[in-house]
């Protein structure tokens, strides 16, 4: 039997799993692309002074905007699973997205705790 017959993809029961899938995941991939068009935004900051600074500013003001309240949206989503609460954490604390790496984060650490403590009662092993 070629390999190609032995795996047949995703069964259905499988197929339905993901279907549901825990929105911590796609909240978190949301918040890695914001920063990712911020990040474009500002890197490319022109000297101050000039005349493509007014544009640049309300673009990357635009971006900041998009991205804070992404996190406001991210610290308020719910895991489902298990797995979707520890990669929120992880994400939170280990990625160089600027949410847990100043002092000025305790309102959003509060947030997340909250999100988290809601959640746990509820969550599923995924």
């Amino acid at each position: 039997m070629s390999a190609r017959k032995q795996n047949k993809g995703p069964t259905r029961k499988c197929r339905v799993s993901i279907g549901k899938a825990d929105p911590v995941f796609a909240a978190i991939g949301r918040q890695k692309q914001l920063f990712k068009n911020w990040h474009a935004v500002s890197a490319n900051e022109p000297p101050p002074k000039t005349p493509d600074r007014s544009a640049w500013d309300k673009r990357n003001e635009a971006a900041s905007n998009t991205y804070n309240a992404g996190i406001d949206t991210l610290m308020l989503t719910k895991p489902a699973t298990i797995a979707g609460a520890v990669a929120l954490i992880e994400f939170c604390f280990t990625e160089k997205t600027g949410l847990f790496d100043s002092g000025e984060s305790g309102d959003e650490a509060r947030t997340l705790l909250k999100t988290l403590a809601k959640a746990l009662p509820t969550l599923k092993a995924a």
